[in-house]
């Protein structure tokens, strides 16, 4: 069970503003009046939102729209990532705030809740203040508004801007669960699933998280590829709904708390759950759970594609999101996964270093070069990559550089210029450099033979999962060599080796079993076993 990463989640206050959007709808037959007051409106919010803006502006231009010089101003604010537009039109938004300070004064609740939003954050003209978000919510929350109840709640629940009371806090997310609110539907089910605010009961909770799982809204949306995501993400106009219930009732099953356990449903629901952008964290989990045969088979394109939807999540920024293009090429190139696509996954490493200058693309793709998967062989290419990627803080390419000047890869063979990188790698804490220099001292290499000291360092990789120092260390103990001769640990460690995938060691494993009783044979399986699983 991975309950570590698997917890039950609560939804905080929503801050993403759609009230714009839910008024309006769509675009459609809006006058320009309409249109130019939402563009600036959603000017002020998230990422997501700026999507909306995007979408928007492309629609207006295509439509011959004359303020042009704005509409593009707003695409590139877009394009840019950027939470506020272009200053060229500042002033029009500062007119566009003071409309909404007007409305909230006459009482309008939705002007309520954006401007509570305004004081949580800071924002523009309202100083930070969580009691003020918090006097206006309740204003727009005792309208009806379902949102302004919720985020209430959320004060309530938190202690935010006000004093903690997990019951208050109940009281008004009921109130927004009666108009179909998904996220505070969500919110009654974990206090129902911790016993937090009311009586625990699983079943309850179960109970409101799968009202929101047999939503039609979710059930009729699934993600094919990466248009499908993108398509999902810039069309996020309706403030009632929130995947966090698909997912926690996912956990349901996965644990099997007040319905049958099934991996099977637990992963639909997850993946369901992905179709909101705030999930990327559960994308990364799915990805995981995918690529590595985890509660679901092993699975790369299911990999691919969960990775790829946490690219399009706005939790993660540019690096994050880097990193995981490198995580779908890793997967692209896996040596287990049946279909490679080593194209595609050279085409991610290079992304990732042309536009990023990303360490690790680098030293991803020198190991491609260095093979001749995908790509010509090219030694030069591979090393200048290789030096590349350490020079701009990849560590772990040290080792590799040893591993050259030792083989004579693109370079003329030197071993004290393999030393010297070696012993940089284990100074950076790299066990695989261990394993090297292990053999350089068993083989008396560039060093004074020392079958003990290659044992130590040999033991050393080998407790971080080097199968082929396990196997050294499962020889070394079988022939005594640098350490006394011992048939138990010899058959520990060879165990361990061949569970790794070091062929080699799988014809000595068997050669020990003739010098041990059944029960010590039984006692190492045991043992090895639960380390493995470590």
């Amino acid at each position: 069970m991975y309950k570590e990463i698997l917890p039950i989640k609560l939804q905080t206050p929503v801050f993403y503003i759609y009230l714009p959007i839910k008024t309006l709808g769509r675009p459609g037959n809006q006058s320009s009046q309409e249109i130019d007051d939402w563009i600036y409106t959603l000017s002020f919010f998230s990422k997501v939102d700026m999507l909306a803006a995007y979408d928007l502006a492309y629609y207006i231009r295509y439509n011959n729209y004359k303020d042009e010089y704005n509409v593009t101003h707003h695409i590139e604010a877009a394009e840019g990532g950027k939470t506020k537009p272009q200053s060229v039109i500042w002033d029009k938004i500062n007119q566009s705030f003071l409309l909404w300070m007007n409305a909230e004064k006459m009482g309008l609740d939705k002007a309520q809740f954006v401007l509570g939003a305004y004081y949580y954050y800071g924002k523009e003209k309202c100083p930070k203040s969580e009691s003020a978000a918090v006097v206006l919510w309740e204003k727009a929350a005792l309208q009806g508004l379902s949102l302004a109840q919720f985020n209430l709640g959320c004060c309530y629940f938190l202690g935010i801007g006000i004093e903690q009371d997990m019951k208050e806090a109940v009281e008004w997310w009921k109130k927004a669960a009666d108009q179909k609110n998904h996220y505070a539907i969500n919110n009654l089910g974990y206090c129902y699933y911790n016993g937090q605010g009311v009586p625990k009961d699983i079943n309850e909770a179960v109970r409101l998280w799968n009202s929101v799982a047999t939503n039609k809204y979710y059930t009729d949306m699934q993600f094919h590829n990466e248009e499908d995501m993108m398509r999902r993400y810039q069309n996020v106009d309706d403030f009632s709904s929130c995947t966090l219930p698909l997912y926690n009732l996912g956990c349901c099953y996965y644990y099997g708390h007040g319905v049958q356990q099934s991996n099977v449903e637990a992963l639909e629901l997850w993946k369901l759950s992905l179709q909101d952008p705030n999930m990327g964290d559960v994308a990364m989990m799915l990805g995981y759970f995918y690529r590595y045969g985890i509660v679901a088979n092993k699975d790369f394109d299911q990999s691919i594609r969960c990775y790829g939807a946490a690219t399009f999540s706005n939790l993660f920024d540019i690096e994050d999101k880097v990193k995981i293009h490198i995580l779908i090429g890793d997967c692209y190139c896996d040596y287990d996964n049946p279909t490679k696509k080593i194209d595609e996954a050279i085409k991610k490493y290079k992304w990732a270093i042309e536009n990023h200058k990303n360490p690790e693309a680098m030293y991803k793709l020198s190991v491609l070069y260095r093979l001749g998967l995908g790509v010509n062989k090219n030694f030069t290419e591979a090393n200048a990559l290789l030096k590349q990627s350490y020079d701009l803080g990849y560590t772990i390419a040290a080792a590799e550089i040893g591993k050259i000047y030792l083989e004579g890869q693109g370079v003329t063979i030197s071993i004290p210029e393999a030393l010297k990188w070696i012993n940089l790698a284990i100074d950076h804490g790299d066990f695989e450099a261990h394993f090297l220099l292990g053999t350089l001292y068993e083989n008396g290499k560039g060093v004074i033979q020392d079958f003990r000291k290659a044992a130590d360092l040999f033991l050393r990789a080998s407790e971080h999962k080097n199968p082929e120092a396990q196997y050294k260390m499962g020889e070394f103990f079988y022939n005594g060599k640098g350490v006394e001769q011992d048939f138990e640990k010899a058959y520990y460690w060879l165990l361990l080796a061949s569970a790794n995938g070091n062929v080699e060691a799988t014809l000595l494993r068997d050669l020990c079993l003739s010098r041990l009783t059944k029960s010590q044979i039984e006692s190492i399986q045991s043992q090895a076993s639960l380390d493995f699983a470590k």
